[in-house]
């Protein structure tokens, strides 16, 4: 029984486990993007009024 549970759910753990490496992943391109977006943009306020 212990085999058959490694056997049948084993793909189901890596497909989650590749789920949640891609969710984090897009997670921390998000938050750097709206980090950078949000430093650039006085910076370019600053640029268009002069």
């Amino acid at each position: 029984m212990p085999i058959f549970f490694l056997v049948a759910f084993s793909p189901e753990f890596l497909v989650e486990g590749l789920a949640q490496i891609f969710r984090s992943s897009v997670w921390t391109l998000v938050y750097r993007e709206l980090k950078a977006q949000e430093t650039l943009a006085p910076a370019e306020a600053t640029l268009e009024e002069a």
